[in-house]
């Protein structure tokens, strides 16, 4: 920067400014000064102005109302802080398969005041989105400790159910064969019957079954007697 009379003022000029100016006194445009030093076109035009100038809103020129051919003059003093500007370094084109960290070291390395302005803001990005997706991992794993929890649990539960079944089938068994075991023992064999009737006097068969009437009789005389 230097400090340079502006309008009767002693006043600040950036050295981008004053290069801006010295394109216009040139006869470029504001479009091609505003290119060439990285400003915005308001600023250019807001720059000129200070200046006294005017820029045509179609051709994009500047000229100057108090002089008598209408040229914008640059004072010898912007002039020389025009000269001395030098452009800022061009933002280098990052690798096409550059990580993000190597884009992030080339941009750290450009003194360029956008491109800074604009990695802050990708830093910031980056910072959120490390955030936000250590949160979602967070999430999904917690989901899927749950997911497991319950599939052990219905694991379990399943075993249990197996086991359970299994236990009511032995028991439905054991009845069966303790009804069997005792419906079998209720009955007497045609040996037994054969040796009461013989004992008793009863006419029967020494072979084959016994007859109704002989095992009939054998239950009614082994029938408990109401007291």
């Amino acid at each position: 920067m230097s400090i340079t009379h502006l309008n009767g003022q002693n006043r600040t000029m950036p050295a981008d400014q004053a290069r801006a100016l010295f394109l216009l006194a040139d006869g470029h445009t504001v479009q091609v000064a505003a290119t060439e030093t990285g400003l915005k076109v308001l600023t250019v035009v807001q720059a000129a102005r200070r200046q006294g100038w005017t820029v045509h809103p179609s051709t994009g020129m500047a000229f100057d109302p108090a002089s008598d051919n209408k040229l914008p003059v640059l004072s010898d003093d912007l002039a020389a802080i025009a000269r001395a500007w030098t452009p800022p370094k061009p933002a280098p084109a990052p690798a096409a398969e550059g990580s993000v960290d190597e884009l992030l070291a080339d941009a750290a390395a450009c003194d360029d005041r956008h491109v800074q302005t604009a990695l802050s803001r990708a830093r910031d990005a980056i910072d959120r989105l490390r955030g936000t997706y250590a949160g979602v991992a967070e999430r999904r794993a917690e989901e899927e400790r749950q997911a497991a929890a319950r599939e052990s649990a219905l694991a379990d539960v399943a075993d249990l159910e197996a086991q359970l079944a299994a236990a009511r089938q032995r028991v439905k068994d054991t009845k069966a064969t303790t009804s069997k075991s005792r419906t079998s023992s209720n009955v007497p064999t045609d040996a037994e019957v054969r040796a009461w009737a013989q004992e008793n006097g009863v006419e029967c068969s020494r072979i084959g079954r016994v007859s109704r009437t002989v095992r009939a009789q054998y239950e009614a005389a082994h029938r408990p007697v109401a007291v």
